[in-house]
């Protein structure tokens, strides 16, 4: 499944937005995914891959900050049920297909 960063992004946000129990890991995790938005692929493909990534490649020019990302995505309770549970979160937030 190919997702659009951006919308992953939107989604994500609106979980946490709306959660009864708020990890403040979840949301360090999505402020640093925004603040750097720019630097993320344009694509998700394998939500494994993208949690590798920020430990097998430079994704920020800041390295520190990819081992924090990493961290937090490994603690993440959230980010894995977006992904988990894309299709039908696409449809619940009204954003079109890739």
């Amino acid at each position: 499944m190919i997702i659009k960063t951006k919308d992953f992004l939107i989604i994500f946000s609106n979980i946490i937005k709306n959660s009864n129990k708020l990890y403040s890991s979840d949301r360090a995790l999505y402020l640093l995914l925004v603040k750097y938005e720019k630097e993320l692929p344009d694509t998700i493909e394998d939500i494994n891959w993208f949690h590798k990534m920020f430990r097998q490649i430079d994704i920020t020019e800041e390295k520190y900050i990819d081992t924090i990302i990493w961290n937090l995505i490994g603690c993440s309770e959230y980010i894995w049920y977006v992904y988990e549970n894309y299709s039908e979160l696409r449809k619940r937030y009204s954003l079109n297909e890739f």
